[in-house]
């Protein structure tokens, strides 16, 4: 097991300026959530950001090759997912490894048990050092809130005594002076599709149940949502533009879709409204990881130009 070096986090955030979006109060009505700008799938609050900073490496592996691949992305890539294969096997230790290369960490482990394991939980990931977590909103609105507090309360622990920057509404801020960490709401797995989710008795197609999903995900106070990148432009329109929405099944041209089953190109899924796209295996399986990230980020580039 890799240790946790004692200390806090780089990067502590800003005071959240005046006019940050707020909390949507209880009882907002289904549909388009209250103040959502309407009219544009693009993210002008995540437009300043290069490419490459919204480009999230899953380092679905051991330890020792994440390690590795880290060393070899550094000055390239800015942001690395955990999941469960690496979290589980070498504990909150690998996140600490990780944030001292310089790196943001998405800890995605897809919370979901009753609220007050999650409040836990969450608390505990933050504590870890993650910078992004993830939670089941199939878990409910009462069970995503209190994920929320369980991660506001490990931040606070964290960054106890440093003067002026927790606010209630710390998960807020956009884009480069966002406090963090981002909790979002995991919709629908990109692995699923409508006769999946029919033989676990959701009666719906998965753009409806994302859609359902979101905005549950929106009325408990989280960050934003993961979808696939079938859903970005939707939920662009639906969540506007403060929400962070974070795509895997993202997939280069060419490239085997694997087990995925709702993908689109790293371009398309930009345009069409993601702030950040997972893209593991057709980076951390090629024989060269820095050039497959390279051509990744020079493809949207050309693309955006």
């Amino acid at each position: 097991m890799i240790s946790t070096p004692a200390g806090t986090p780089q990067g502590a955030p800003q005071r959240t300026p005046q006019g940050a979006p707020q909390r949507t109060p209880q009882g907002t009505p289904q549909g388009t959530p209250q103040g959502t700008p309407q009219g544009t799938p693009e993210n002008a609050l995540f437009a300043s950001l290069t490419p490459a900073e919204r480009i999230i490496v899953a380092l679905d592996c051991g330890a020792s090759q994440a390690i590795a691949l880290a060393e070899a992305l550094q000055g390239q890539a800015h942001w690395l997912k955990v999941g469960m294969t690496l979290f589980y096997r070498e504990g909150p230790g690998i996140v600490a490894a990780l944030k001292e290369k310089g790196y943001k960490v998405f800890v995605d482990l897809k919370l979901h048990d009753i609220p007050h394991q999650v409040r836990g939980a969450a608390k505990s990931v933050v504590l870890s050092g993650a910078d992004m977590l993830s939670i089941h909103a199939s878990g409910g609105r009462a069970m995503m809130e209190a994920a929320r507090e369980g991660a506001l309360a490990g931040y606070r622990e964290l960054h106890k005594g440093v003067d002026g920057i927790i606010s209630e509404d710390f998960a807020e801020q956009m884009p480069s002076g966002r406090l963090l960490p981002i909790t979002l709401g995991i919709t629908v797995l990109t692995s699923m599709d409508t006769q999946t989710m029919a033989s676990v008795g959701i009666d719906a197609d998965a753009s409806a149940q994302v859609r359902r999903l979101a905005l549950l995900a929106h009325e408990a106070g989280l960050s934003g949502v993961v979808a696939s990148p079938l859903e970005a432009q939707m939920l662009r329109r639906l969540l506007g533009p403060g929400a962070a929405i974070v795509t895997p099944g993202v997939r280069p041209a060419g490239s085997s879709t694997d087990d995925q089953s709702r993908v689109a190109t790293p371009l398309a899924a930009l345009e069409a409204g993601a702030s950040h796209l997972v893209i593991g295996r057709p980076i951390t399986e090629a024989d060269d990881p820095v050039l497959a990230f390279a051509t990744i980020v020079s493809e949207i580039e050309r693309g955006l130009a």
